[in-house]
């Protein structure tokens, strides 16, 4: 492996050990086969050649098959000729910051992304020179075979770049780690690009919103029996309530599960002073139709106890007023 940099490293480790594994069934097979070849009982001269030949195959299929992913592993796309050698030196830099669950270094000149994984047919890592990136985004996308089924799909980051082409630099498999976590990264990922150059937009191109509104109310310590809503709801939230709420809901990616995830780049939500809720949905463009049914889907989700309260000294804050009511009452009041 050519990179010293450990931390790109230990991305192709697992390759490294397969090829390792590879190579040490190649070696047994090899030697089974040699002693099938020597003067010994034929039928079990039979028994080891085949076996031999069969470790030997085995282990060099997975010792190519991972050599060649390894290899594969120093291969750079690049608009401006970025090379392994270059990023791999600049991933030692003071500046330099890896981000484990989406394979995404940004160093002081780089955005790289490591795609590189012959299962999913991509031959090569990517890297840009932050005045290259235009945009950059990440949403859940579906599952190819397992179509829209709630929960299964991917995690994609998409950089669309000065030549005008959108590229992969990010395809994770989505589970429930990758669904608490992937948020936190995209947004690390984002505010580093923007340090070095502040015109990066978040979105694709034809990025379109659509704000949903939903009430919110307020449960203060000692009044289990009462609760507030609208302006008086409002008045009892702090701007730190709000903005922990806030990177909560953004955090907990809710249109994970949504049948059309795919068509979703972005949620945010605002507590209005009002006593609503404003939530944020940005979304490709194209697909209008696809969303049409989110407004359900997210009351179902704030109605069935999103969050289950957010909890602070003297109140609790909740979208819902319905079957949790009693038990939250008890609570309070305890």
């Amino acid at each position: 492996m050519k990179y010293e940099n450990k931390e790109i490293k230990q991305l192709y480790g697992f390759q490294f050990g397969l090829m390792v594994v590879g190579a040490i069934l190649t070696l047994i097979g090899i030697v089974v086969l040699v002693t099938g070849f020597l003067p010994t009982n034929a039928t079990d001269d039979n028994l080891m050649l085949i076996v031999g030949g069969m470790l030997a195959v085995v282990g060099t299929v997975l010792f190519g098959f991972n050599a060649y992913q390894i290899f594969l592993a120093m291969q750079m796309e690049s608009i401006s000729g970025i090379t392994a050698k270059q990023v791999d030196k600049e991933a030692f830099g003071e500046q330099a910051k890896f981000f484990e669950l989406t394979h995404v270094l940004t160093t002081e000149n780089f955005l790289v992304g490591f795609t590189c994984d012959i299962g999913n047919q991509r031959f090569s890592q990517r890297a840009f020179k932050y005045d290259e990136v235009r945009r950059i985004y990440g949403y859940n996308a579906k599952h190819k075979e397992l179509g829209g089924l709630p929960g299964k799909g991917r995690y994609k980051i998409i950089v669309l770049a000065s030549d005008g082409k959108e590229y992969t630099i990010s395809e994770i498999q989505s589970n429930g780690y990758v669904k608490a976590n992937v948020i936190e990264e995209m947004n690390g990922i984002l505010e580093e690009c923007r340090k070095r150059v502040p015109e990066i937009e978040y979105g694709p191109e034809n990025m379109k919103t659509r704000k949903y509104t939903f009430a919110y109310y307020v449960l203060m310590a000692g009044e289990p029996d009462h609760w507030y809503e609208g302006e008086e709801a409002a008045s009892r939230v702090s701007d730190e309530i709000r903005k922990d709420v806030a990177e909560s809901f953004e955090a907990d990616n809710l249109t994970y599960r949504y049948s059309e995830k795919d068509a979703i780049v972005k949620t945010s939500m605002e507590l209005l002073d009002n006593g609503n809720a404003e939530v944020t949905i940005s979304y490709f463009g194209d697909r209008e139709e696809d969303i049409a049914a989110l407004g359900d889907y997210l009351q179902n989700m704030f109605d069935t106890g999103w969050g289950d309260g957010f909890e602070y000294d003297d109140r609790m804050v909740f979208f819902h007023k319905g079957w949790l009511k009693d038990n939250i009452a008890k609570k309070v009041e305890n």
